[in-house]
């Protein structure tokens, strides 16, 4: 059985799922904002939270980064956060997460450095 992940997914087929997923969180947002008078930022939000997932084969720590603010922004004007933008999100997070080398911090390098140096170790 072939192993199919997000990264391995065709830029065509990636491309078609962030559309649809689009489509659903705007019309999503559209349900849940009826009772307010302005209709179109709400959509527009719930849009910017998924787009950036067609980003994430090259980019995948920017799509993130990008689909936060967005969600971010829809928080700041009162719009809640659709349940296909939260998923979208927490798939940008995870393959973010998982594509990003684990690194220690500097200081623990530095102290690691430090004490090996102290006891002649060459690096």
């Amino acid at each position: 059985m072939a192993d199919m992940t997000v990264l391995a997914a065709r830029p065509a087929a990636l491309g078609a799922v962030t559309a649809v997923l689009g489509v659903a969180a705007a019309v999503e947002s559209v349900v849940w904002a009826n009772d307010r008078p302005l209709e179109i930022a709400p959509a527009l939000i719930a849009i910017a939270v998924v787009a950036p997932l067609a980003l994430i084969r090259l980019w995948p720590v920017t799509a993130a980064l990008l689909s936060t603010v967005a969600c971010l922004s829809g928080l700041l004007i009162s719009c809640p956060v659709t349940a296909t933008g939260a998923g979208v999100l927490a798939v940008l997070f995870a393959v973010a997460g998982r594509n990003r080398p684990h690194r220690e911090p500097t200081i623990f390098t530095s102290l690691t450095t430090m004490r090996d140096a102290s006891r002649g170790v060459v690096p």
